[in-house]
Parts: structure tokens; C-alpha cells; sequence
């Protein structure tokens, strides 16, 4: 089941995390991320760019910063991002 904040939560939305989470040695608490998209088990997936890494916080570590509204630089860098695809084949 979707909580509010799953619904209100748009692709390419800002987010401040707001309780402590390691990402690679970096606490991210404080950090403002970038939400991409809600991921499996209440997680989301988030892009931190002052590390350049990627994250699946709970939704719960995160919160909105810009109230629904998407910046023009993270929409473009959303429509760069595709998910991994194997071409590779044995």
C-alpha cells in the first residue's frame, strides 16, 4: 500500500534527508538528493549528486524540499537515466 508521501513524491523532485544514512561513507542526512523513482519495500531511489551516487533510502529518510516542483536541470538529467540492460549473452 502507497503512503502519501509515495503519491506526492515526483521523478526528479529535490529531497532532504533527514535522518542519518550511510551512502559509501558518507553520512547523507542533510544532503539534498534528487528522487528518481519508488523502488520495492517502501524504498526510493535517490541520486545524490554532491557524491555522485546513487541510494535506496526508506521513504522515510527523505523529505520534499521543493514541494512537488521539479528543476529544469533535474529533468533533463532524468531523461538521460536509463536502467541497465545485459546485451552480453553466453
Amino acid at each position: 500500500m502507497e503512503t502519501s508521501k509515495e503519491k506526492t513524491l515526483k521523478m526528479g523532485e529535490n529531497v532532504v534527508f533527514v535522518q542519518d544514512y550511510m551512502v559509501w561513507g558518507h553520512n547523507a542526512k542533510g544532503m539534498v538528493g534528487m528522487f528518481y523513482r519508488m523502488e520495492s519495500k517502501g524504498r526510493c531511489l535517490v541520486y545524490l549528486p554532491e557524491i555522485g551516487e546513487w541510494c535506496e533510502p526508506n521513504v522515510s529518510f527523505v523529505e520534499s524540499k521543493s514541494k512537488g516542483r521539479v528543476p529544469r536541470k533535474n529533468k533533463k538529467f532524468c531523461s538521460n537515466v536509463r536502467t541497465m540492460v545485459t546485451t552480453y549473452k553466453c
